[in-house]
């Protein structure tokens, strides 16, 4: 994929980290279509992977936020059938949700009233609520199908 003038190149980490329930594909399990540190099948690709949208390529992030440098892939998306648009950050390597950059993202997300959506390699999925805003409390299951979002 090429937006921004920026390309994948090698970089697979979204074809890792996030899940794809359309080829029962678990996260953080690199996709069977990966081959040559490319998609295989992109032309082909399922609709969820056709409506990624890296944020990194699109040029919101510094050049040093390319997910598998920086270790996060992060995404704008609606969260979880909330309606909520929010930011999803998913750690690549172990702590890069505690780096620089994703410290850098999670506050520039916050500030535009964005929640944060962290999903850590290991442990449980973190939603952060921006200052000022309606909290919700998003329950995940190991998947990250969304099981329960309420008001608190």
């Amino acid at each position: 994929m090429t937006t921004q003038g920026r390309k994948c190149g090698t970089c697979t980490a979204c074809c890792t980290v996030i899940p794809i329930p359309e080829l029962s594909k678990r996260a953080n399990v690199t996709c069977k279509f990966v081959q040559a540190n490319q998609c295989s099948i992109y032309p082909n690709r399922p609709k969820c992977c056709r409506g990624f949208f890296c944020e990194w390529i699109d040029g919101e992030l510094p050049e040093g936020a390319r997910p598998d440098i920086s270790g996060v892939v992060i995404q704008l998306n609606v969260i979880a059938d909330t309606m909520v648009m929010g930011a999803h950050m998913w750690e690549v390597h172990p702590h890069a949700l505690n780096g620089r950059i994703a410290r850098r993202a999670r506050k520039k997300f916050l500030a535009k009233k964005l929640p944060v959506v962290l999903y850590p390699l290991v442990g449980a999925i973190s939603v952060l609520v921006p200052k000022g805003t309606r909290p919700l409390v998003f329950d995940f299951d190991q998947e990250g199908r969304k099981i329960e979002t309420r008001y608190v």
